[in-house]
């Protein structure tokens, strides 16, 4: 144990350490060890040294929940009948959610393989780095990677998303679970009240656009593609966010109530039917651009909120109203509405990322930027150690994914952007695990009997050595002792 590390550990890290207290006064025996070491325990130095032990223990639990995870996701998801893998009853959806995402990925990769390959083919330049690139978006998985690693988070939002818009009202505890803090429990009941106010506001909405777009003349295009928006619960849901934004309820009912001879006044009669006047034309003109972006952003918001809402606490009426709300459209356009650095086209998303990092050179070939070399450096040579590291695990999951009985479900398992769709699911599983490095020490060192807690004798020398290192922590504190 690093000595100045602890020294700084000791006036940073809390000093009333309850667990450790009660563990020193657990210890049974009167031999020499036991009594040196419940005196290092009850000491504040001593913690610190069983602090450092108690986060090795927490480290080596990760590392082995890391290395458990393909078995704890088939555990979870799977039931192993007469050698075929089945999803378990009641999981249906999340094999369906899955395969949606997995088709998502597909799709966009497909749509930029053939400008990768033509990016890779423009690449002019020399050196160790330019013809690492070259080799990393010709490799069979590179386009894959690239797609995960670079384009996947300028293209699609994530619960980060989502944390960001409801960060002031769920807070994310340590186990990944996000919840209302008890002091926040009251705002969170008046946010809902006024969410189902706005829902139902948008079904009285929806009804009036109906009777709406029957009046509306089809006169040119803006008018036709009003009269067919209008039949569409999103561009009722965005007229309703426009109008209805931070209103109290009673207001919302109000508005609602007047919003069929509001929306009437935005046009003059004509023997065709309803046509839109110079100023309400304009603004219908900005609604559909908003309409048209929060439509492309809608299939991945759901896939976002699927995440996020996985992770809210659920079993009360306050956590289990809100997990119903966010997977709401009015949720998803909220979020949406407030995204505005994302690209909506995964074509755009790649150009983005291209721009990024290369160049066009005076002969029309392409270039590594000046300054971009350390982005491009970490991404390809991240991406051939994952390459060489998934072989063995592509391996076990082409095994299961042939004993898979769905046999859609099982192509999932075995394509690059399935195992990608798989890990975010592992990575969600791993971050409600809990690892108690407390524990896993105590049991590691000490055994229980009647008497209390006593060494255990392969765990002596490190006890030991424990002692010693308090020792050096007090010494070097000294030195320092003014």
């Amino acid at each position: 144990m690093n000595v100045a590390l602890a020294l700084i550990a000791l006036f940073m890290a809390p000093q009333d350490d309850s667990r450790i207290e009660a563990f020193s006064r657990e210890l049974a025996g009167e031999d020499e060890l036991t009594l040196r070491f419940r005196d290092m325990a009850e000491s504040s130095t001593g913690q610190v040294v069983i602090r450092d032990r108690i986060g090795k223990e927490e480290q080596r639990l990760r590392r082995e929940g890391q290395r458990n995870l393909p078995g704890k996701y088939i555990q979870t998801y799977f039931v192993e009948r007469e050698g075929k893998y089945h999803l378990k009853p009641g999981r249906e959806a999340f094999g369906k959610n899955l395969a949606e995402e997995e088709a998502a990925y597909r799709s966009d990769l497909e749509r930029i393989r053939p400008g990768i390959a033509r990016v890779a083919g423009r690449l002019e330049g020399s050196g160790k780095l330019h013809e690492e690139l070259i080799r990393f978006l010709t490799h069979e998985f590179g386009p894959d990677h690239l797609y995960t690693v670079s384009v996947l988070p300028r293209l699609r939002p994530g619960r980060r998303e989502f944390e960001r818009v409801y960060g002031r009202l769920l807070v994310r505890g340590p186990g990944g679970e996000y919840s209302v803090p008890e002091g926040r429990i009251s705002q969170a009941r008046q946010q809902l009240r006024q969410s189902r106010t706005k829902s139902e506001a948008l079904k009285s909405v929806r009804e009036d656009l109906r009777r709406l777009s029957r009046e509306i003349a089809g006169v040119d295009e803006l008018h036709l593609r009003l009269k067919e928006a209008s039949m569409d619960r999103l561009f009722a849901g965005i007229l309703v966010e426009n109008k209805l934004k931070n209103r109290n309820p009673q207001v919302m009912v109000k508005a609602a109530e007047g919003f069929y001879g509001e929306m009437l006044k935005s046009f003059r009669e004509t023997g065709d039917g309803l046509v839109l006047r110079d100023g309400p034309r304009k603004k219908i003109v900005r609604i559909f651009q908003k309409y048209d972006r929060i439509k492309k952003l809608l299939p991945s918001l759901r896939i976002a909120a699927r995440d996020f809402i996985a992770r809210v606490r659920s079993g009360d009426e306050v956590h289990d109203t809100i997990r119903e709300l966010l997977s709401t459209e009015i949720s998803l356009m909220f979020v949406a509405d407030r995204l505005r650095n994302l690209s909506t086209d995964v074509a755009e998303a790649l150009q983005a990322m291209w721009r990024s990092i290369l160049e066009e050179t005076p002969g029309g070939g392409l270039r590594i930027k000046k300054g971009a070399e350390r982005q491009v450096q970490r991404v390809v040579r991240t991406a051939f150690r994952r390459f060489r590291g998934d072989a063995g695990s592509r391996k076990k999951f082409d095994r299961f994914a042939g004993q898979v009985s769905d046999g859609e479900l099982g192509a999932v398992h075995r394509s690059f952007t399935g195992r990608y769709a798989v890990n975010q699911v592992m990575a969600r599983l791993f971050e409600k695990m809990e690892f108690d490095g407390f524990a896993a020490w105590k049991k590691r060192c000490f055994r229980v009997t009647e008497a209390g807690l006593e060494i255990r004798d392969d765990a002596r020398a490190d006890l030991e050595k424990m002692i010693e290192e308090r020792a050096a922590i007090e010494k070097e504190g000294e030195k320092d002792d003014f």
